[in-house]
């Protein structure tokens, strides 16, 4: 298995991290402020994590004072982040916001318009 980690920054600070598979892209968000620090946009984080409410790897690291942490690691693709992040193998990229559109448009496709059905709704004829 092989993942490729890019780092993209922004001017304001904001920053994000793309991961590529061999089958898919996935968005990794890392050092929120929030009850779990980490995000993946992929299935195995949103089964384990969001749905089932539990996580898939538990790993161990030493850290700046030779102290042992316990972090909880719920994909592969955080842990690919993680990683390429501590060991600076991350390809870093600057972004601005279409940038970062482009990669959510990327990663979040809109569905192709239906023709004659708009919000799941027919549209009625003028015939």
């Amino acid at each position: 298995m092989f993942l490729l980690v890019i780092h993209y920054n922004t001017p304001w600070g904001h920053s994000e991290y793309e991961i590529l598979g061999s089958t898919a892209k996935y968005s990794v968000l890392v050092d929120i402020s929030a009850r779990i620090p980490y995000s993946c946009t992929c299935p195995a984080f949103a089964y384990s994590v969001l749905l089932s409410r539990t996580h898939i790897m538990v790993g161990a690291f030493y850290g700046r004072h030779r102290s042992l942490s316990v972090i909880v690691i719920q994909c592969k693709h955080i842990l690919a982040t993680l990683i390429g992040r501590r060991l600076s193998l991350c390809i870093d990229r600057p972004a601005n916001t279409d940038d970062l559109a482009a990669i959510y448009c990327r990663l979040y496709p809109l569905p192709k318009e239906t023709a004659g059905i708009v919000d799941g709704n027919a549209i009625p004829s003028d015939s």
